[in-house]
């Protein structure tokens, strides 16, 4: 564990970044990022374009969704520039596609159809957020100061939509409080 403190606009408000190895590494690694989940509201999944929503992916986003604490689930698709350009929406169509099938499929595995995991799983995957980014464009816009092809980097997009995320997510996580207390519920 490596503990970064960095003045970030991201992490006002109470807010950490844990950031985990991911879920196609070895079970040691796959252990420390599943530990993690009881630490967390809102999980920001990365998923690679050229080998979009593994089986091992959606089992892991099912845990996600079956965790008390997390109430939202972001999906970045990296490495945008290495699709051609007319295939990029149609792969983002089949990565939510695959998202909300998998991720399903998984969850029934241990949940009823009408068991409120599915029904926290239709909350969220109703329509799936998913920002597609392309790391090397942002980096070049950033060091050239080229605002147009950091928009077009799709981390602009992520920066302005991504705090908001945060703060809605801590607010609903708030309001589940209250009214879980108010009702007696632990």
């Amino acid at each position: 564990e490596a503990v970064v403190r960095y003045p970030c606009r991201f992490c006002e408000n109470n807010v950490d970044i844990i950031d985990t190895p991911g879920m196609n590494d070895d079970d040691d690694m796959n252990n420390i990022t599943i530990r993690q989940l009881s630490d967390i509201d809102l999980a920001i999944v990365t998923l690679d374009p050229n080998a979009p929503v593994s089986n091992t992916e959606a089992h892991f986003i099912a845990q996600l969704v079956e965790s008390d604490q997390i109430c939202q689930i972001v999906f970045v698709v990296s490495k945008m520039d290495t699709l051609f350009y007319e295939n990029r929406e149609r792969l983002l169509k089949v990565i939510k596609e695959r998202l909300k099938k998998l991720v399903k499929a998984a969850l029934l595995e241990e949940n009823d159809e009408n068991s409120p995991i599915i029904k926290k799983y239709s909350e969220l995957f109703s329509e799936p957020i998913i920002f597609p980014v392309s790391s090397i464009k942002a980096l070049h816009a950033y060091e050239m100061g080229d605002q147009e092809e950091l928009i077009s980097s799709g981390f602009q997009r992520l920066n302005d939509e991504l705090l908001p995320l945060i703060i809605r997510t801590q607010q609903d996580r708030k309001s589940t409080r209250l009214n879980s207390s108010h009702l007696g519920i632990s």
